[in-house]
């Protein structure tokens, strides 16, 4: 079976650097989409969203681990909509300060 695999990001990307993420150990990150996606999107003034899937994001120390997201004929969706709403999702993810 022919996998499909789409990635789909809003145009807004979220910058910085993720310093301070330590590693201690083995970890394994995986994101499989098989005929589905990931979408990530923000619509008006002042909107975010914000999206992490199997990733580290800020100030994280991390021993040995397997995060996995296995996505199936669906789909993951982080949105948000309207003046001041913000949408923030974090799936098989580690976030530090």
């Amino acid at each position: 079976m022919k996998k499909i695999s789409i990635l789909l990001l809003s145009s807004i990307l979220i910058s910085g650097a993720n310093a301070g993420v330590t590693v201690k150990g083995q970890m394994t990150q995986k994101v499989t989409v098989t005929n589905g996606a990931i979408v990530n999107s923000a619509v008006g003034v002042g909107s975010k969203a914000t999206q992490n899937i199997a990733s580290n994001k800020g100030n994280v120390e991390l021993g040995s681990g397997k995060q996995e997201v296995t996505v199936k004929n669906g789909a993951i969706v982080n949105s948000a909509v309207g003046v001041g709403a913000k949408a923030e999702q974090n799936i098989a993810s580690n976030e530090g300060k």
